[in-house]
């Protein structure tokens, strides 16, 4: 059988990517990810500040981080968040060239890399994590880490279990070596 080393650890390789194998192995080193303390006070302060918040709104900010606006990016780059994800992604060994959380409205708070966008609100990684699910896509080029990329995503919790935002880890598909 051949296997696949991704995210650091061998994955059967079938024709399609195995999700269920792969959220078996990462969900719990990333739920504790998902659970410090740095991600969730984070998420917690953003909820805050963004409470009531349009879509309009929204949309005006994604669209700033789109053009490139430092006076947006610079902040989120430069929080404690981002520097403890950026840590993390560090000591991946480069098995996590993207670590990002999300608001509950779907704004970024804290990343280790820019990404390409500002708002996740529309896509999966999102959409299932508040759902209460842990999501795992296909693999996929992603424009802002310039590489394939398994993406898996789960809930930011509070302690009662309230869902309030999200963890994206990317893992690179550069990585999945095959061997017999």
């Amino acid at each position: 059988m051949l296997c696949a080393v991704s995210f650091g650890m061998a994955v059967p390789v079938e024709a399609e990517p195995a999700p269920e194998a792969l959220k078996a192995r990462l969900e719990g080193p990333l739920r504790v990810l998902a659970s410090s303390l740095p991600v969730v006070i984070t998420a917690r302060a953003q909820n805050h500040m963004h409470e009531g918040i349009t879509a309009e709104e929204i949309r005006r900010l994604d669209a700033r981080w789109r053009d490139g606006d430092r006076s947006l990016i610079d902040p989120v780059m430069g929080n404690d968040l981002s520097a403890y994800l950026t840590h993390y992604a560090a000591q991946s060994n480069g098995a996590y060239p993207e670590i990002f959380v999300i608001d509950q409205h779907g704004l970024n708070i804290g990343q280790s890399a820019v990404t390409s966008d500002y708002w996740q609100g529309d896509e999966d990684v999102f959409t299932h994590a508040m759902a209460g699910e842990v999501h795992v896509s296909a693999v996929a080029y992603d424009e802002s880490a310039r590489t394939e990329l398994i993406k898996v995503s789960l809930p930011v919790r509070e302690e009662d279990g309230t869902i309030i935002g999200v963890l994206v880890v990317g893992g690179s598909a550069a990585q999945a070596n095959t061997s017999p």
